[in-house]
């Protein structure tokens, strides 16, 4: 079995445990519920991209 394959199994045994979990169910619904009243708020952050090249760090020498 492939590293992927073993990830995909692994994953969905998780989420079969996870959808079983009363408590969790519970407070997912209470998130939903709160979304469609407009309470949960989508944060944002205006920090700047990483910087996966290294063009900053250059720059600044």
């Amino acid at each position: 079995m492939s590293l992927v394959e073993q990830v995909k199994k692994e994953t969905a045994e998780l989420l079969t445990k996870r959808s079983e979990d009363a408590s969790l169910r519970e407070l997912a619904e209470f998130y939903r519920e709160k979304q469609r009243e407009g309470v949960v708020l989508s944060g944002t952050y205006d920090l700047p991209p990483i910087d996966t090249i290294g063009r900053t760090a250059f720059r600044s020498k």
